[in-house]
Formats: structure tokens, C-alpha cells, sequence
């Protein structure tokens, strides 16, 4: 009976630590750090801070347990307890942020990370959003226990389950290879005669009247704009009761951004335009770029399930927002074409190897459960 009781909590625990963990990564741009810290300092905060989430996560959990006087909430009362959690969560943040950067000054915000009074907005969409997909994650797997599904034990073979998407496993094939040889280049030092014969082509042929029209399309490649679309897409997604596609959209930009910020420690590699990004002067493979093939491929996936007639104007849609943000950030002088060529790679990759771990094909729309 107590390990009854104790397993919820611990899953919620194991969720919540990997889901505040790339958040955390996520959100480092909008924080600044003393010259004095290194690579090894910024992942010891990242680390302590994750901590610090799953023990607010766990408090919150208690509340929702003592509110709903059920320590089963999330498979009883799941919505109840969510927004005991979620408040519960959203006040310690609050009171944790404002101690923290205005009286302790144990951290900064940058000036690009948006406030609200006072308060960092993405802190605050951290608890809208972080615990919400931690519930459905657990329900998810206590449904999956608990009612296996259809499928399972059937006949078809693992290989008619890939010769099914069998074109997302190609194109993931093609990505991989693709990425892997510009990757190998970068790092081998090959890739600078290429990188400054297309720069300064483009430099040359780039029209200066186009500059505000590739510094708009830059923004939405930026955090600013991607996590909060990301959020509430990921929030709309969840009421239609469409967990997996919600998890999926949520966090495929995330994930991104948490391996560009590893990629970017590991490489080191110098802008074409030093000093011109605020965060990182790092500029293989580049974030904007990751961020929007991963979110731009997770909602082209979604909207396959949903309206896979329409896949021309899905895919096509979704390739020309990942080239142009690309070609606005070689145009902008803060990559070269490799470090876009790699991340345009990198990003759709992540969600396209996700959605092959769901039961359902990315051209058939998705029954609402």
C-alpha cells in the first residue's frame, strides 16, 4: 500500500526533474552570468536549479494531495489537483525570483528576458506549463499500464511497423546523414572555404532594403517568440486531449535549445560577426535555426494526423519558415551556412525520431481519446 502511495510521487518526481532540466537549459540565454563563471559553473547552476524545481514540484504535489485529501489525485483528480499544483508552484516562483534577483542578487536577469512585474515571464510559463505536461506524461503511462494497447501482442512485425513510416524513417535516415557530414566538417576544420565563398555571396547579392525584413523573420526564431506559441499550442493541443502531440510541440524546442547549448560549449566555434549575440559568442550550430525546424516539424506532424490532404501545403510551409529564418541568420552576419545547414538537421530530427515512438502513422489523423 505505501509503495502505491509513493509512486505517483516518484514519477512525478523522475518527470518533473528531466522536463525542468531542459527548461532550465532553455532558458539560460535570458540570464547573465559574471565573466568569472565558466561552462562548468553555468551547468552546476543549471543542475542546482533543476534540484530546486522537483523539490517546489514535490511541495506542490503535497498541496494537491492535503487539497483533493487524496494522495492518488492525478489518476482521480487529476484537473483539481493540476491547479493546486500549478498555484502552488506559481507562488513560490514568484516570492523565489524576487528574493533571488532583487534582494540576494543571487542571479540576473538579461535584458532580453520579458518581466512581469518585475518577475521573469519565463519563470512564470515554467509552472504553467512544466507541471501539465508532467500529469499527462503520468497519466499517459498509468493509461498505457494499465490498458495496454490494441496492437499489442498482434502479428505485425516490427519491420511492417517501420515499412509503415517507412518515409519519416528515410528522411530521418537523411537528415542524419546529412547533418553528420556537416557536423564532421565543422569539426575537422574543412568547412571554411564553402562557409566563406556562399557568406560572402550572399552578403554581395543580399538586397540592404531587405535587412528589417530578415531581422522580423530572425525574431521568430528567437525564445521570446517560439516558447510561448510553443505553450499555448501545447495547451490547446492538451484540452482536445491530443497528449501526445502536446508533449511533442512543447518540448521539441526545448530539447533543441538544451543540445544547442551543450553543442555550442563542446565546439566553440566563432561568429563570421563577434559580439553581435548578447548570450553566446559561439556560433556552431545556430539556435534560432534548431528552434524552428523542431517546433516548425512537430506542428507540421500534428497537422498531417489532422488534415493529411493537405500535405503540400503543410510541409511546404513549414520548409520555407525554416529556410528563411536560416538565411536570416547568415544574411544578419551571425552564422555561417554550415552552422544553419546543421541545426536545420538537427531540429527536425528531434521530433521526427519522436513521433516514430507514438502508435500513431504521421499521414492518418489521430482519434481524440
Amino acid at each position: 500500500m505505501l509503495l502505491r502511495l509513493a509512486q505517483p510521487a516518484a514519477t512525478w518526481a523522475a518527470w518533473s526533474f528531466l522536463l525542468n532540466l531542459l527548461w532550465e537549459i532553455g532558458q539560460l540565454p535570458f540570464y547573465e552570468f559574471p565573466s568569472a563563471v565558466g561552462p562548468g559553473g553555468i551547468a552546476w547552476d543549471v543542475i542546482h536549479c533543476t534540484v530546486g524545481d522537483v523539490g517546489i514540484a514535490l511541495a506542490a504535489f503535497g498541496f494537491a494531495a492535503l487539497a483533493t485529501r487524496d494522495f492518488l489525485w492525478p489518476e482521480r483528480r487529476p484537473w483539481f489537483g493540476l491547479v493546486v499544483a500549478v498555484v502552488a508552484g506559481l507562488a513560490w516562483t514568484v516570492q523565489s525570483e524576487w528574493q533571488n534577483v532583487y534582494v540576494r542578487g543571487a542571479w540576473t536577469y538579461a535584458a532580453s528576458m520579458p518581466t512581469i512585474v518585475g518577475v521573469g515571464l519565463l519563470p512564470v510559463l515554467q509552472w504553467l506549463t512544466v507541471p501539465p505536461l508532467t500529469l499527462m506524461a503520468l497519466r499517459r503511462r498509468r493509461r498505457t499500464h494499465v490498458n495496454p494497447p490494441a496492437s499489442q501482442g498482434a502479428t505485425v512485425s516490427w519491420l511492417a511497423a517501420l515499412k509503415q513510416r517507412r518515409y519519416v524513417v528515410l528522411l530521418v535516415i537523411a537528415l542524419t546523414v546529412a547533418g553528420s557530414k556537416v557536423f564532421d566538417d565543422v569539426l575537422g576544420h574543412e568547412s571554411g572555404p564553402f562557409d566563406e565563398s556562399v557568406f560572402r555571396f550572399i552578403h554581395v547579392h543580399s538586397p540592404g532594403a531587405l535587412a528589417g525584413f530578415f531581422a522580423t523573420v530572425t525574431a521568430t526564431g528567437s525564445l521570446n517568440f517560439l516558447l510561448p506559441v510553443a505553450t499555448f499550442t501545447a495547451l490547446a493541443l492538451a484540452l482536445g486531449k491530443r497528449w501526445f502531440d502536446a508533449v511533442l510541440v512543447a518540448l521539441s524546442p526545448v530539447v533543441g535549445s538544451a543540445l544547442v547549448f551543450l553543442i555550442k560549449l563542446a565546439v566553440g566555434r566563432s561568429r563570421p560577426s563577434p559580439g553581435m549575440e548578447a548570450f553566446s559568442d559561439s556560433s556552431f550550430p545556430s539556435g534560432h535555426t534548431v528552434s524552428v525546424a523542431a517546433f516548425a516539424t512537430a506542428v507540421a506532424l500534428v497537422l498531417l494526423r489532422t488534415w493529411p490532404r493537405y500535405w503540400v501545403l503543410v510541409t511546404s510551409s513549414a520548409v520555407v519558415w525554416v529556410i528563411l529564418v536560416a538565411l536570416s541568420r547568415v544574411v544578419l552576419g551571425a552564422h555561417w551556412p554550415t552552422d544553419v545547414l546543421a541545426a536545420a538537421c538537427l531540429g527536425a530530427v528531434i521530433p521526427l525520431l519522436a513521433s516514430l515512438a507514438d502508435g500513431t502513422h504521421p499521414g492518418r489523423p489521430r482519434a481524440i481519446d
